[in-house]
């Protein structure tokens, strides 16, 4: 099993291991459900809790005599919130070590954190310890513990006149029971996998789904297998993992040889169980003729990559010996079918919001070109909107050059829309307005604001903050947002401008800052994951490089070439965040012009895990805490992740050990609580003068 993907996972759950303190007291306690277990039984011992409050995560160890006690396993139990990432123990010669943290919401009040299972290897009294336990909440801020209490288990039948009935012990000829706890100390045994066609007798030029599927599986983390078919009756089209894993399961891009291919993937949290499908293989069919694919080199990985007991495997024939008089079809359907081969590319992208409907917000000035004194309206438009029933955003300007004057509701929402008087402060005005009744659709004006020119000089009228409401309260995806520029001298929005990406050896969150049109001083563009891959330098410094779809909630990992067009060579939107695992340092030189529109940039959050990048040089932010001042991530994002000289660090407030000055080319992990569209404004990033 391939343990590589694995290591950047990890960083999940730091949030619950920093030494800060909270006020909350609770109790943590180790019980057996069985008090006076027999030799061979299995036993659960629940670690549970009571007075939790806001409790995002847990850590803590077990310690048991390997004597008395042999471990089996332990899992997650249902304190925390179901979207709960458990970490896969670290199992020692008598300890167990387990950790879990909520990606969102926390658990409260009395219940179990894990569940840990044992089998008793001798009838004596023992005991299982809790140790170095941690309670965080969604603040990084450790739980106070009020007490801890371990298990015993009396297993020398009540009373000390058992202890003559000890001769019993020499009926431990039951020992040779012993010999069952190495094949049980197998996880699963009697795994059975097989592939099943889709069709039995295809035509030639068709393609076939081959499944392959699992039975007997149990606490499964990966798969790895490999098909093997003869080239000259089948063409390979694609291959993709199925439904059997969690969605959190991580594809490794196929290695397709002559007559071959290798296809494997691992989980990040939780395990496959029962029965399913792990992947599914397409392949056209080249001549009519009975043909076998092979399952060969095929491993069941747990969460510990120890491997699963096999217990038969079951290639497939595919029986094309009937019929033959459908040749006269068959180019006809080769040709169309080769455009599949590609499979539908970028489906991950731009990471939308709880309602699916996305809009673009813009500020359009009625005269381009303003004498001092003159007044000119803003216009607050919108396109793309569905059912709306509100707004709220603000607008910045600079107080020298421009006078608020006046903003006024205009008419996209129905007639009767109830507005609240505009908050106007020093170079800055706030808006809001929702309907009475009806909604508000399609293309519009939202408000129009009124001003005064001050200054007969280039100035840019931005928004700091939009939200657009349906009627279920839900926040609309908001594609793009464009200020106004009042231009007084030749634009130099799209000039263009450098910045030297640096990037350390090791696992790295990275953005590209730019819009690119050269790299090193050569002419290329940067426009998807395969095109910063190779910008990078390839297989020769780039390990892997990976996404992560908020909407979807599923990483996607580019490993090279054989990716490019497939689900993992994601677009770049100008807020994508990049995971990127280098073999060496690496620094190029990118040329192009800003992102966003007019000097403001979106971020899109959803509800969960999103990596994200700025894309401007907002003044308002220096160091990573002064994000949570920015409308959409303060209250709505616990901490932020980031990496550092090749290493993972947290920040949850102004002032912490890990809080840096922020730069162009980061990106950020955000867990946010709810869904939010962080507006940035500002110039395009350059560290080049």
């Amino acid at each position: 099993m391939n343990k590589q993907l694995f290591r950047f996972a990890l960083f999940l759950l730091v949030c619950v291991s920093l030494p800060l303190m909270a006020a909350a007291q609770v109790e943590i306690s180790a019980v057996s459900n069985v008090d006076n277990p027999d030799v061979g039984d299995q036993i659960e011992v629940s670690i549970n809790i009571a007075g939790g409050s806001n409790v995002a995560g847990y850590d803590f160890t077990l310690t048991f005599d390997p004597t008395q006690l042999q471990y089996i396993n332990i899992e997650n139990a249902d304190y925390l919130p179901p979207n709960t990432f458990a970490l896969e123990p670290a199992v020692g010669n008598n300890s167990v070590k387990f950790a879990a943290a909520a990606l969102m919401g926390t658990g409260e009040g009395d219940g179990t954190l894990a569940v840990a299972t044992f089998r008793v290897l001798v009838k004596t009294e023992t005991t299982i310890g809790l140790e170095d336990i941690e309670i965080g909440d969604p603040e990084i801020q450790l739980l106070t513990i009020a007490s801890v209490t371990g298990t015993t288990m009396n297993s020398t039948n009540s009373g000390t006149p058992t202890v003559p009935d000890t001769p019993t012990t020499p009926e431990t000829p039951t020992t040779p029971e012993t010999p069952t706890t190495p094949s049980e100390n197998v996880l699963v045994t009697g795994i059975r996998v097989s592939a099943v066609p889709s069709v039995d007798n295809p035509a030639i030029g068709d393609q076939i789904e081959v499944s392959i599927n699992i039975a007997g599986g149990s606490n499964v983390a990966g798969y790895d297998f490999t098909l093997t078919f003869d080239p000259t009756k089948l063409e390979f089209v694609s291959i993709e993992n199925a439904d059997f894993l969690p969605a959190s399961a991580i594809p490794l891009p196929p290695t397709v040889e002559e007559g071959s291919v290798k296809f494997n993937a691992v989980v990040l949290t939780g395990t496959g169980e029962g029965d399913g499908t792990l992947a599914i293989a397409t392949f056209r069919v080249l001549v009519k003729t009975e043909t076998t694919i092979g399952l060969e080199n095929i491993e069941i990985g747990d969460p510990e990559a120890e491997l699963l007991t096999i217990a038969s495997v079951t290639g497939a024939t595919i029986n094309s010996t009937s019929s033959t008089t459908d040749s006269t079809t068959e180019t006809q359907v080769e040709t169309p079918t080769v455009p599949s081969t590609d499979p539908p590319a970028t489906n991950d992208d731009t990471a939308s919001s709880t309602t699916a409907a996305q809009v673009e917000i813009s500020a359009v000035p009625s005269v381009d070109n303003p004498a001092i004194g003159d007044t000119i309206e803003i216009t607050i438009n919108i396109a793309g909107g569905f059912n709306v029933v509100g707004y709220d955003f603000t607008l910045t300007f600079d107080p020298t050059k421009l006078e608020f004057v006046s903003i006024e509701n205009a008419d996209f929402l129905p007639a009767g829309a109830f507005v609240l008087s505009p908050i106007v402060e020093n170079g800055s005005v706030n808006f809001f307005a929702a309907a009475a009744s009806g909604t508000g659709g399609s293309d519009g004006t939202l408000a129009v604001a009124t001003f005064k020119v001050l200054a007969e000089t280039e100035t840019t009228v931005r928004f700091e903050h939009v939200e657009i409401g349906d009627q279920m309260a839900a926040p609309l995806a908001i594609a793009s947002v464009t200020g106004a520029i009042i231009n007084r001298v030749a634009a130099t929005v799209d000039a263009e401008v450098e910045y030297l990406l640096s990037i350390p050896a090791g696992t790295n969150l990275i953005h590209v800052p730019l819009r690119v049109t050269a790299v090193n001083g050569m002419a290329r563009t940067i426009a998807s994951i395969a095109d910063l891959y190779d910008a990078l330098g390839g297989a020769s410094t780039v390990n892997f490089l990976i996404t992560y779809d908020s909407h979807a909630q599923e990483w996607r990992s580019y490993f090279g070439a054989s990716d490019k067009r497939g689900p993992g060579d994601a677009r770049l939107t100008a807020d994508k965040g990049v995971i990127a695992d280098l073999r060496t340092r690496v620094s190029v030189r990118l040329t192009g012009s800003a992102l966003g529109e007019t000097g403001n940039g979106i971020i899109t959050l959803n509800p969960g895990l999103n990596v994200v990048g700025l894309p401007l040089d907002d003044s308002r932010i220096t160091r990573v805490s002064d994000l949570f001042a920015l409308n959409g991530i303060g209250g709505n994002v616990p901490v932020i992740i980031l990496t550092d000289g090749g290493g993972f660090k947290v920040v949850g407030r102004a002032g912490d050990p890990e809080d840096i000055q922020i730069t162009g080319g980061q990106s950020f992990i955000l867990n946010a609580q709810r869904p939010a569209t962080v507006i940035i404004y500002g110039d395009g990033w350059t560290n080049i003068r």
